[in-house]
């Protein structure tokens, strides 16, 4: 299987590879796998749902409906799509463009469709021009899982709580836990340092 990632980085609480693409050409196939998935060069998992299939797949107290769920090899992929109004990530920069929330929303349905199937899932998530595979991290799973029944009862939900749901709730303590610098805010810290250095020099 060829694979073709631009970059990898750790954000958000997960190891992420990220492929960008060209969205004027790929948006143009008529194959769902190479218009929603430009990753895989020669492989072609199989389509299991769609949209518009609207499968949910449940984890009580979770429930997910994924915009497409996949077969390959032995494993399944769970694929969320976030456009952003058409918005390009920057190649330099998708670490500040990957959405928090997507990422969130991605991991709890693959974490639904996983208990629910009994297989390996990878979590993919799509945006305009670029495709992301998310690594969680373990204290991240760990949070998404033990929040489901907390995010339940702070949505007021009777019965289940939707993978978006879960996502919103768990999205303060993702930033507050993983929070990224900003070039500002790594200056001025590396700054702060050396000031810090210098006064114990004296």
């Amino acid at each position: 299987m060829e694979l073709t990632w631009t970059d990898r980085q750790a954000v958000h609480g997960c190891d992420i590879s990220a492929s960008f693409f060209d969205p004027q050409v790929v948006d143009r196939e008529d194959d769902f796998t190479r218009r929603m998935l430009p990753v895989f060069k020669t492989a072609r998992p199989a389509l299991l749902y769609s949209e518009q299939d609207r499968k949910n797949f449940v984890a009580d107290p979770l429930i997910a409906q994924p915009d497409a769920v996949l077969r390959h090899g032995h494993g399944l992929l769970s694929l969320e799509y976030k456009s952003q109004s058409r918005r390009s990530h920057r190649p330099e920069q998708w670490q500040r463009d990957i959405p928090c929330s997507g990422v969130l929303q991605t991991l709890a349905a693959a974490m639904a469709v996983a208990m629910e199937s009994g297989k390996s899932v990878a979590p993919l998530l799509r945006c305009h021009n670029v495709i992301y595979f998310l690594r969680p991290h373990p204290e991240l799973v760990t949070r998404l899982m033990t929040g489901a029944a907390e995010a339940k009862a702070y949505w007021g939900e009777d019965r289940y709580v939707s993978a978006s749901q879960l996502a919103a709730y768990c999205e303060p303590w993702v930033r507050s836990r993983f929070a990224q610098k900003d070039d500002a805010q790594a200056a001025s810290s590396e700054a702060g340092r050396l000031r810090h250095e210098e006064m114990l020099r004296r």
